[in-house]
Order: C-alpha cells, then structure tokens, then sequence
C-alpha cells in the first residue's frame, strides 16, 4: 500500500506548511505528499525562497518526500516549462509536469497543472502573472496521449457540473465576467483530457473550497474532490493505494 497527502493550494505559507501540512502528514503516516497547485514557487523572490526551504527542510525532518503541480500562481519562468519527468527543485522536492503519468499501488495517475487567473489584470506580466500559467495544445497532447488512467491529479476541475459557491455573472463586473468566461473555457480544455484518458476519480485545487460531486461520464461516474486552500483544515485529503484500487478519507 502507498498513502499520499493530497494538499490544497499553499501559496507559499510557510507557517502553515511547518505547522499543519507536515504535522498532518506524519499523523496520518504518509508516505508522500503531493500538493496540487499555487504551491508557491517563486524562487526570485525572497518569501518564495523562504518557503521552498522550508518544504525541504520539513521533506528531510519527517523523511516524506513532496511533489506538487503547478498552479496559475506560480513563477512560470522558473520552471521546466516541457519537462517530461518529475525534476527536483529543492532536496526532497519535485516538480510534477503536465501530462506526467506515474503508477503507485497499482493505481495509474496522471497530474495535470494550470488554470486561468481571474485577477490577472490586478498583476504584471512576467513578475507575478504569466501566460504559460495555461494549459497548451502541446500540454494537451501530451496528457491525451497515452493509457487510460485511475486518478487525475490538477489543479483546475473540468466541465460538466456546477461548481459550490458561483456567482451568477450579473452580479458581478463586466471585466470579471470576461474573467470567468475564460476561466470556463478552461475547464472545457481539462474536460477534453478527462474524457480521453477515463479516470473515476479527479481532485484539484484552485477555488478554494472543500466539497465532493460526481458527474456521469461514457459508462462510468467519475468523482470530483475539492481541496481547499492554507489555513483549513478542508486542504488534506488522504489517498490509499493498493493493488490498483485506491481509497479516500480525511484524516483525523
């Protein structure tokens, strides 16, 4: 059996990373963590070093390993931006690029980042906003291209059902309703990779919300997970795999 730490979007705290994910992480007896997105990698900047320090130091301490995918807010340019496996960019801590297909327990992953910034027009483009921070045709073909898979691992969800908490587009400003237009057109491009590689199971992060759906795909129903952001409890969710099965559950 291999039991993963699911970790919602960190942004960089580095407090709650030392005090709630690897403290929660050794409670459950993890044997690896894996953070899905605005993990907060930003290595120009001070706070980000800061941060990914801190990871390595607290993937040393406890002796479990961390990978994540990268979310809309991260510092693009600093990563391998077609790595076509996992790459360390601190001691115990890896960068998961799209499309990468792994096994652990007999379950078959594939973990997909990016997602569209809403706030985009509130930052600047090339310090903290980039265009790379959506998913590509070249993202795209690489995720549709290959086995089917058990489990999705993104950071934005797909098409097919109502997200919790959406704001009817009167209700909010005409430039923000553009935003979310291009958010869903996002959503429409994962959609495209969960229908080909046929997971019954997806979990993200990026809205900041803990909840569970399932939607009906083809001959099967795939579950949707929601993690949450730092400073909830809602941002964990643990993982058991074994014998090509897998089971979910919060960890107390």
């Amino acid at each position: 059996m291999v039991r993963l730490l699911l970790v919602g979007d960190s942004h960089a705290n580095t407090t709650w990373w030392a005090q709630a994910v690897v403290p929660t992480a050794l409670r459950c007896r993890a044997e690896r963590i894996i953070q899905l997105g605005d993990f907060g990698y930003w290595p120009r900047h001070t706070k980000g070093r800061r941060f990914l320090a801190t990871v390595a130091a607290g993937a040393e301490r406890s002796r479990i390993p961390v990978d994540f995918i990268d979310g809309n807010h991260e510092d693009h340019e600093s990563l391998t931006r077609r790595a076509t496996a996992p790459y360390e960019v601190a001691p115990g801590v890896r960068h998961l690029p799209r499309g990468y297909r792994f096994e652990l327990g007999g379950v078959r992953f594939l973990a997909l980042g990016g997602a569209h910034s809403v706030d985009r027009r509130l930052r600047k483009v090339g310090v903290n906003w980039f265009a790379d921070e959506t998913l590509d045709l070249t993202d795209l073909e690489r995720a549709e291209v290959g086995a089917p898979v058990d489990v999705v691992l993104a950071h934005d969800t797909f098409t097919g059902y109502d997200l919790p908490a959406s704001l009817a587009v009167a209700d909010i400003p005409e430039w923000l309703a553009r935003e979310f237009a291009s958010s869903r057109a996002h959503r429409d491009l994962v959609r495209t990779v969960i229908d080909s590689v046929g997971p019954t199971l997806v979990v993200h992060g990026h809205y900041h919300a803990r909840y569970g759906g399932q939607i009906d795909i083809d001959d099967r129903t795939v579950r949707v997970e929601g993690l949450d952001r730092d400073g909830t409890e809602g941002a964990f969710l643990t993982l058991d795999a074994v014998d090509g099965t897998y089971e979910l559950y919060s960890c107390p």
